[in-house]
């Protein structure tokens, strides 16, 4: 089977602490909600899917375009929204109330207090001092001093309100659910209800003065006015799938986004509505025009599209992760340079083959078209096989430039296989539904089924060296094997739960991990598992070591935890996104991949460690959205949800946010995310662990 290999270009954003940043998709793959241009400054916010949460993301480029980075505003849940009103001054809104503020073009985010939990949506400033906000249960905040203070105005409305546009400091509108759409006359004193004439969801509003305007949303809802609201009209948009963005530089030229890759445009007010087309899948939710000409559209995944030319042609940018069900599950590599990923396209059910000679720089999708697949192990960089659905086992000898199928025994050619190791380029071993456990000693030109005596399903299999191995399963099982294989035996793990990974370094220390945040940790070879504890209840998926010290675990909604001292200690990581990462696999303590759904691809060259802060003053040099290690330090005073942190014989200190017990003069060690709220340094806590 001969491969074509298409290459995914390489431009690093950090996931959000500097510590794993993305390599699949470029130049990240957390969904893009809201889009900002100031002539070649943009800005672009967004987080992960809607029900699963953030961080936080925030993209930015000085060149329109071409490149961008990341920046880093410590925001844990989803960015709703973007406001610029010059290329330094901006705010960015998002879930659970959380509001920021720039004052150098997104270099540095300073957290600004909303007094609020509900989720905001929207964010419109008339000038650099006048601002309001909508979100959820129809909030409305309003600030005068430019986020120094929001206050709350009165809405007509309990709807979830989504978009908000203003013209001047006095005439605004807001829309949301239900065909809602609410105006005011002064700056919110006072806000009423306009009759749209709709019960449809709005997502989207513009005016471009005080008398013309339009509203967009679900099933391709258009309407407009021609004064100020007083009557609303409807447009025929021509479609029926959900429209999430509108953008008019005119009265006459303006463009509409929407789901599965949806571009309208009109040049005569709305009166007609035309496709356009764009070489993206992706939901779009926002679009952005800076010019009649040059225009920006963002979405699901990350991706990004431009036009210089009003929409006849847009430009993939960056096609962003895919929004199908495709997911990496395999990972390995030889040396820092050369790995190769391994998955599931679902959609046209066939397996996905990534590979990269450069560390992950530039990846490569292989257009083979190979069955299914659920893992990959190379022994060198030629020598590799990856093995899946249904009971199939692919083989390469050049690099995977090329595979052939290899044939499974007799009572295992029926079944899934999980996982896939080899200790050398003969010997190996694969893993699978029912118990099944086959091996070759020829590098696969034969297969046997070995005896398990078991009828679980074994999700991972590591051997030490050709003799000891390891498999485990559902129900808790543990397989052992001390004649490569000859006969397996079942250990104690003491828990009934899936165990889907396992990694020995030696014959003697190992870690399985699995369901719920379950971690389980051998030194004599598995004749004792002991628990050891983290508090997440994600499930973890796979397990990897460097050494006995030093080793990550990875699940469910992007966790990753890490250790550096055999697991007595487990941190969480940021990964950067909430997508389920599958697999994990380091070269060394210090460089790692991740991958996992919608193809995401993860790295770390310094082991994805936070930034270490050795004191107070070590805090207050770090820049917003560091994530920080703050060590024994004391506590000097606790208040409902936090706690503070002063220097020793200073009076100097540190505000840490942490919902749990915190004892006055108590030894702490924190791991959080730095950020700055009403003026006071802060670190956001995601461990605090008694020293």
């Amino acid at each position: 089977m001969c491969l074509v290999w298409a290459s995914i270009g390489f431009c690093t954003v950090s996931t959000g602490d500097g510590s794993w940043t993305w390599q699949n998709p470029q130049p990240q793959g957390n969904t893009l909600r809201a889009l900002q241009f100031i002539g070649t400054q943009g800005w672009a916010v967004g987080g992960g899917e809607f029900g699963l949460g953030g961080p936080g993301t925030i993209i930015h480029t000085r060149d329109g375009g071409v490149t961008w980075t990341g920046q880093m505003c410590g925001a844990a849940f989803d960015l709703m929204d973007v406001a610029f009103v010059n290329t330094s001054l901006g705010w960015v809104v998002g879930g659970s109330g959380f509001i920021a503020r720039t004052t150098d073009g997104g270099a540095s985010w300073t957290r600004q207090a909303s007094g609020i939990s509900f989720d905001l949506n929207s964010v419109h400033f008339a000038d650099q001092s006048n601002g309001w906000i909508v979100g959820a249960s129809g909030t409305i905040l309003h600030t005068t001093n430019g986020g120094g203070n929001w206050l709350p105005q009165t809405s007509p409305t309990s709807a979830n309100l989504r978009s908000i546009c203003f013209v001047g400091s006095l005439e605004g509108w807001a829309v949301g659910d239900g065909g809602k759409v609410i105006h005011t006359a002064n700056g919110g004193g006072n806000w009423s209800l306009q009759d749209l004439g709709t019960p449809n969801d709005l997502k989207a509003v513009v005016f471009l003065d005080s008398l013309n305007g339009w509203a967009v949303g679900a099933k391709g809802t258009i309407r407009n006015t021609s004064n100020g609201g007083g009557v609303w009209g409807g447009q025929q948009s021509g479609i029926t799938k959900d429209l999430r963005g509108v953008s008019f530089i005119d009265s006459q030229n303006g463009w509409a986004v929407g789901d599965w890759g949806t571009v309208i445009s009109t040049t005569n007010g709305g009166n007609n509505w035309g496709l356009q087309s764009v070489t993206t899948g992706n939901h779009i939710y926002a679009v952005s025009f800076s010019s009649a000409q040059n225009g920006w559209a963002a979405g699901g995944g990350g991706a990004l599209l431009s036009t210089s030319n009003s929409g006849q042609n847009w430009q993939q940018r960056w096609s962003g992760r895919s929004e199908n069900d495709d997911l990496l599950t395999g990972l390995c590599f030889t040396d820092t340079s050369r790995g190769w990923a391994v998955g599931w396209d679902k959609a046209d059910d066939k397996g996905l083959v990534f590979r990269t000679s450069n560390g992950g720089a530039v990846w490569q999708q292989s257009s083979a078209t190979l069955p299914p697949l659920t893992a990959v192990h190379f022994v060198n960089s030629l020598t590799g096989w990856a093995c899946g659905s249904p009971a199939s086992v692919s083989h390469t000898t050049n690099g995977g430039d090329t595979w052939s199928s290899q044939t499974l025994p007799s009572g295992a050619d029926t079944q899934w296989l999980n996982a896939i190791h080899f200790e050398d380029s003969q010997n190996g071993w694969a893993v699978g539904e029912a118990g099944t456990i086959v091996h070759t000693s020829s590098g696969g030109a034969s297969w046997g089924k070995q005896t398990t005596n078991v009828s679980q399903d074994l999700w991972s299999v590591t051997f030490s060296d050709n003799l000891n191995g390891w498999a485990v399963g559902d129900g808790g099982m543990i397989l052992h094997t001390s004649t490569g294989g000859g006969s397996w035996g079942t250990q104690t793990s003491n828990v009934t739960v899936k165990l889907f990974g396992v990694h020995f370094v030696n014959s003697q220390d190992g870690w399985a991990v699995g369901y719920r945040g379950t971690i389980l940790h051998t030194a004599n070879g598995g004749q004792d598992w002991e628990t050891q504890w983290y508090g997440t209840s994600e499930d973890l998926l796979a397990v990897r070591f460097a050494d006995s010290q030093r080793g990550w675990a990875v699940g469910g909604r992007g966790t990753i935890l890490a250790t550096a001292d055999g697991g007595i200690l487990w941190r969480a990581q940021e990964s950067g996104t909430r997508y389920n990462i599958q697999a994990v696999h380091c070269v060394d303590t210090k460089t790692c991949w991740a991958c996992g759904t919608h193809d995401v691809i993860l790295n770390t060259s310094n082991g994805g460690e936070p930034v270490r802060a050795e004191s107070v003053s070590d805090v207050k040099q770090s820049p917003n959205g560091t994530l920080l290690r703050l060590t024994a330090k004391p506590v000097t005073a606790v208040f409902f949800g936090a706690f503070y942190i002063e220097e020793p014989e200073q009076f100097s200190g540190v505000r840490v946010s942490y919902p749990g017990p915190v004892s006055v003069d108590q030894q702490v060690e924190v791991l959080g995310v730095m950020t700055t709220v009403a003026g006071e340094r802060t670190i956001i806590a995601s461990l605090v662990t008694p020293l």
